[in-house]
């Protein structure tokens, strides 16, 4: 049997805020995008109304759209940007739709560029780390709030011709920059992921808790977990939109001044419309399921292998299944839990 030629249109399964922002960026410069989303809604009201986005670049584009079951074909070039929580069903099924010389770059928190290439196979998989200002608002309607950085990279080896193509591509949407160590730049991701998982449970503005030397000390103790982990697991770390992860480690850093360890987070969040995490945003406004446990248990549990404690990423974890359940609402007190969580954690790593 025959198969059907591969689609000239880029796919993007997940038209969220990430998904959905690229795929209007690729569609306003002309590019033919096909949108698959689970968001039967969603993918109504683009079929219907077109794809809106407001905020820093406002636009309003056609493109196609269509639910998981719709999706006919198989696809030359791909972005993977569902929640990590959906990375497994989402990469099986994109497996079925993308051709055998296509590739797939995964847009997502955490390390699911890993799982999502042992998933699909057959070396198809691109690296790729975002940090950006957008949020969903409502079936067909996004927001861009601001911009921030994007890191494309191969998992082993060197850069290809389809790593530069992919980079092209999110260059519509924001300047991608090729590197060598995209694993480096997941995890430095996933350590500002996790710090961001904890401004969520305080109920506050970012660049608020940026300036209380108490709640960044709870921070920097979250983050410092992931560091010591990555470290562990044999990982140069790479910086995350102004964050220098291995100047969690640093006490002279964690001391507040014009140049401590928040002096480049606190500069992206000036560049930011929004004041919220995307965390935050689904806890308080969507009232749905995060992907904080589908991001930083594997942490967790890759910490336990190397035999580290991480009392904070644990309490963390609890914290936000309670909110995510109604068991804690969001707030100073919640937020005094994590604070409160014992951190034994010994800086048995310092740089020399």
């Amino acid at each position: 049997m025959t198969m059907p030629a591969a689609s000239d249109s880029v796919l993007i399964v997940g038209g969220g805020a990430i998904g959905g922002t690229l795929a209007a960026s690729l569609a306003g410069a002309g590019i033919a995008v096909t949108v698959c989303d689970a968001n039967a809604a969603h993918v109504a009201a683009i079929n219907r109304d077109g794809l809106a986005v407001a905020g820093i670049r406002p636009a309003h584009v056609r493109a196609a759209a269509r639910v998981p079951e719709q999706l006919e074909g198989r696809f030359k070039r791909a972005f993977l940007a569902v929640k990590a929580k959906d990375n497994g069903t989402a990469s099986a099924f994109l497996r079925a739709h993308l051709a055998d010389d296509g590739w797939v770059a995964v847009l997502q928190n955490g390390l699911g560029m890993v799982e999502a290439a042992r998933a699909i196979g057959g070396d198809r998989a691109i690296g790729a780390v975002i940090a950006i200002g957008a949020h969903y608002r409502a079936p067909g309607d996004l927001a861009l709030l601001g911009y921030g950085e994007t890191h494309v990279g191969e998992l082993d080896g060197p850069n290809r011709a389809r790593t530069r193509e992919a980079a092209a591509l999110l260059d519509h949407l924001q300047p991608a920059e090729l590197t060598d160590n995209i694993l480096g730049h997941g995890w430095g991701k996933l350590v500002l992921a996790a710090i961001y998982s904890a401004t969520a449970l305080a109920d506050a503005d970012v660049a608020r808790l940026y300036e209380d030397p108490a709640a960044c000390a709870t921070l920097a103790a979250v983050g410092r977990e992931v560091v010591e982990t990555a470290l562990a697991e044999g990982v140069t770390l790479e910086p995350a939109d102004g964050l220098a992860p291995l100047r969690l480690r640093d006490p002279a850093s964690l001391r507040f001044g014009s140049d401590d360890v928040w002096a480049g987070q606190r500069a992206a969040w000036q560049r930011y419309v929004n004041t919220r995490t995307g965390i935050w945003r689904d806890l308080a406004e969507l009232h749905r399921r995060t992907e904080v446990s589908a991001m930083l248990g594997p942490v967790v549990d890759a910490a336990k292998r190397h035999g580290l404690a991480t009392p904070q990423l644990e309490a963390l974890l609890r914290l936000i299944a309670d909110a995510e359940t109604g068991k804690a609402a969001l707030g100073p007190a919640t937020f005094a839990r994590l604070m409160q969580a014992e951190n034994p954690t010994v800086l048995s790593r310092q740089s020399a």
